[in-house]
C-alpha cells in the first residue's frame, strides 16, 4: 500500500505528540502498524509500548498486522531481534483503553482500595447501580428541600421523577465527554461551550438541556458523589 505524504509523516515523525483524525477506512490501522514497526526497527521495544484501540476486534486486527509487518521485516533483513519482537506481540499491551485500565487496577487493587476479586460493572448491573445512586441523590436533595430540585420536579416531574432522572443522567453522561468534566455545570458560559462541542444534529435539543442544566446542577453533583 502506498502512503500519502501525510500518512508518511504520521509514520516517520519523531519526538512530537501526534494527533491523527481520519475517516473510517482511510488506513489508520495500517499507518499505526507501520509506525510501530518503524519505531521497533529503530530500536524501540514493543514491551514498552501501549497501543490502544476502541474495540477488541480492532485490537486483534492491529496485533496481527504488527506481527506480520515485523515478521516480514525480520525475514527481509535477516534480523533476529525483529523476529523476537514479532513473537512478543502476543503478550504486548495492544488492546482497548478499557482493557488497559482494567489491567492497571488489577495490578494495583490494594492502592485503589479494592478487593482482589473486584469486577467491572457492565450492562444491566451498571444501569441498576446508576439508578440506585441517582435515587439516593434525588431523595437526599428532597430531604434537604433543595430549591433547584423542587423547581425541576414541578416543571418536569409530571407523574413521577422519571423524566427528571433521565435528564440528569443525560447531562451527567454529556459532562463526562467534555474536557472540563462535571465542572462544566459550574461555569457561567456552559451553554456557549456546549454549542461549541456539539455536532449539528443535536443542537436542536440544546435549548431544553440548557434550561434543565440550571436545576440539575445540584442533582448531578450529588449523584456523582454517591456513585463514586
Amino acid at each position: 500500500m502506498g502512503f500519502t505524504e501525510k500518512q508518511k509523516s504520521a509514520v516517520e515523525l519523531r519526538n512530537k505528540d501526534i494527533l491523527i483524525s481520519a475517516a473510517a477506512g482511510s488506513g489508520k490501522t495500517t499507518v499505526l502498524a507501520s509506525r510501530v514497526e518503524s519505531l521497533i526497527s529503530e530500536g524501540a521495544d514493543i514491551r514498552k509500548m501501549l497501543i490502544c484501540t476502541y474495540t477488541r476486534m480492532a485490537a486483534g486486527e492491529l496485533r496481527g498486522r504488527i506481527y506480520s509487518r515485523l515478521c516480514d521485516a525480520a525475514v527481509k533483513n535477516s534480523d533476529s531481534r525483529l523476529m523476537r519482537q514479532a513473537e512478543l506481540t502476543g503478550s504486548a499491551m495492544i488492546g482497548t483503553i478499557h482493557s488497559f485500565c482494567t489491567q492497571v487496577i488489577s495490578d494495583n487493587f490494594l492502592q485503589a482500595g479494592l478487593k482482589a476479586d473486584w469486577k467491572t460493572a457492565a450492562g444491566a448491573l451498571s444501569k441498576k447501580l446508576k439508578e440506585e445512586a441517582l435515587n439516593r441523590a434525588l431523595f437526599s436533595l428532597y430531604d434537604e428541600e433543595n430549591e433547584d430540585i423542587i423547581w425541576l420536579s414541578q416543571r418536569y416531574g409530571k407523574r413521577d421523577d422519571k423524566p427528571l432522572m433521565e435528564a440528569a443522567i443525560g447531562i451527567y453522561e454529556l459532562s463526562r465527554s467534555l474536557p472540563e468534566g462535571i465542572e462544566w455545570l459550574l461555569e457561567e458560559e456552559r451553554t456557549e461551550k456546549l454549542y461549541g462541542y456539539a455536532d449539528e444534529y443535536i443542537k436542536e435539543r440544546l435549548n431544553i438541556m440548557e434550561e434543565t442544566s440550571y436545576g440539575c446542577k445540584a442533582l448531578v453533583t450529588k449523584y456523582e458523589e454517591l456513585s463514586a
